[in-house]
C-alpha cells in the first residue's frame, strides 16, 4: 500500500494529503538529491532498489493543466489537478511530480513537464492516463503561411 505523503522531487512538488500552500517549491533539487528523493520514493512505493524505478518526464499541455488548476473539487480544497494526479498515484503506485503552482495566464506559453516515477509497466498505464487528459500533441494545428512581398 502507498504511504500517504511524498518528498519534495525537484521544483514540481506535489503532497499526497496537504494542499500547496503548505508546501514550497522555489528552490530547485541538485542531481545528489533527486538520487536521495528517488531512494524515498522507492522506500514509499515499497520498492526494495531503486534501481528498478523508471523515471519517465514528458511535456502536457499548459492550457489544458492550467484549465485543471483553475477548477476546485467538493474534496478537501482541492482543486481538479490535485485530485486527478492524486488518483493516478494511488491507483498506478506510481510518484507523480507535477507544477502544481503553475502560473495561470503566464506570459511564457512553455509546456511544463510532469514526471512520473514507478515500476515500469505501473509508469506506462499512468503516463497512459496523464496523456489521454493533458495530451499537448493531440488539440496542436500548425499553420503555415506563404506571404509575398
Amino acid at each position: 500500500m502507498m504511504a500517504s505523503s511524498f518528498p519534495p522531487f525537484n521544483k514540481h512538488i506535489f503532497i499526497n494529503g496537504g494542499p500547496p500552500s503548505e508546501t514550497t517549491g522555489s528552490e530547485i533539487s541538485s542531481v545528489e538529491s533527486d538520487w536521495g528523493d528517488l531512494r524515498l520514493i522507492a522506500a514509499q512505493l515499497g520498492v526494495a532498489n531503486p534501481d528498478d524505478l523508471h523515471v519517465e518526464r514528458f511535456k502536457v499541455d499548459r492550457q489544458k493543466l492550467e484549465d485543471m488548476i483553475k477548477v476546485e473539487t467538493y474534496s478537501e480544497g482541492m482543486n481538479s489537478a490535485e485530485e486527478f494526479f492524486t488518483n493516478i498515484m494511488k491507483e498506478t503506485t506510481t510518484y507523480v511530480s507535477w507544477p502544481c503552482r503553475l502560473k495561470i495566464g503566464a506570459k511564457s506559453k512553455k509546456d511544463p513537464h510532469i514526471r512520473i516515477v514507478g515500476r515500469l509497466p505501473d509508469v506506462l498505464k499512468a503516463k497512459d492516463r496523464v496523456m489521454a487528459r493533458l495530451d499537448s500533441r493531440g488539440s496542436r494545428v500548425i499553420m503555415k503561411m506563404d506571404v509575398s512581398y
